[in-house]
């Protein structure tokens, strides 16, 4: 099951207008799922290290595109076609087809 996401972003929080249409907790989840609390096993997060409010777009340049870094290991290696080094970190480019078919369970 997948819900609303981001930290600090729910309806209710201090950077109204700019939220989401839920809150983004694991309990609103489980509520909004009519699933009791006690039925949860574990929890599964996925975390973005960089921010994807409205608003952050970053222009990169073509000539600034990198092989993925050596550093990056395992099934991550197999989605990740690329980067770009920014100021405040690293841009990693994401093969969406790739993505989505290892998510559903398939392997390219």
């Amino acid at each position: 099951m997948e819900v609303s996401q981001g930290f600090s972003l729910g309806i209710n929080s201090e950077f109204y207008p700019k939220v989401t249409s839920r809150e983004c907790t694991v309990m609103q989840g489980l509520a909004d799922a009519r699933i009791a609390p006690s039925k949860l096993a574990k929890t599964y997060m996925a975390i973005r290290t960089y921010p994807i409010r409205v608003g952050d777009v970053v222009e990169v340049d073509d000539d600034d595109f990198e092989v993925p870094p050596g550093t990056l290991r395992g099934a991550l290696r197999e989605l990740i076609t690329g980067a770009y080094k920014l100021d405040g970190g690293l841009l990693l480019a994401l093969d969406t087809e790739r993505a989505l078919a290892f998510s559903s369970g398939e392997r390219t």
